[in-house]
């Protein structure tokens, strides 16, 4: 599940500005391309980013609420399972989001308009589907860190009980007290009378 959670993100983390630029903005890049294009490509660059801004702030917010988000919507799990309901509704978003702005391009584009930005209500779903995006990240983030937290405190727990073995082997050792059985008893035996030292 983690597998194809991670599969899902990583297209809009990667492409979300590009996104904006091309696709809501409808700005081009490369050779061949008008200064309006590639204007609206950097206007729409710069909406991304202040779209991952707000993805931040609310990461950031989220992020310390988790414990009773979990608690309120009763365990881990079924936050779990709501946040990447969460996440496949705002990655279908896009498409919709996607589909308006080229509807408005066509309309302006029938009514003789040049390249312009797009409405209002495009672009605040652009930005909303940043900011609601922030909620899943947040919780998918912190549950990798808990995780890894609970694997490198098993660890160490491991590393420190084999230390205290092998230390206190050492000690018993160095202070000739080995246990040893003899006929099903476990008793210390004091190998200096082995050397004739009385």
């Amino acid at each position: 599940m983690t597998c194809l959670n991670w599969i899902a993100w990583f297209p809009f983390l990667l492409f979300d500005t590009d996104w904006m630029g091309k696709e809501v903005y409808g700005g081009k890049t490369g050779e061949g391309t008008t200064a309006a294009e590639k204007k609206a490509y950097d206007m729409g660059v710069h909406a991304g980013a202040l779209g991952l801004m707000i993805n931040s702030v609310v990461l950031g917010v989220v992020s310390l609420g988790i414990e009773r988000l979990a608690r309120a919507v009763g365990g881990v799990k079924r936050l779990w399972g709501i946040v990447n309901l969460i996440l496949a509704v705002c990655l279908a978003m896009t498409v919709l989001v996607t589909k308006s702005a080229e509807h408005h391009r066509a309309a302006a584009h029938l009514a003789g308009a040049t390249l312009s930005s797009p409405p209002a209500g495009v672009k605040s779903g652009a930005l909303a589907i940043f900011g609601v995006l922030g909620i899943p990240l947040a919780v998918i983030n912190s549950f990798h860190t808990t995780y890894i937290s609970l694997v490198i405190y098993c660890m160490l727990c491991f590393v420190v009980n084999i230390n205290c073995f092998v230390f206190g082997w050492i000690f018993f050792s160095s202070i000739n007290l080995l246990p040893i059985f003899s006929d099903h008893n476990f008793i210390f035996y004091n190998f200096s009378n082995l050397r004739g030292v009385e």
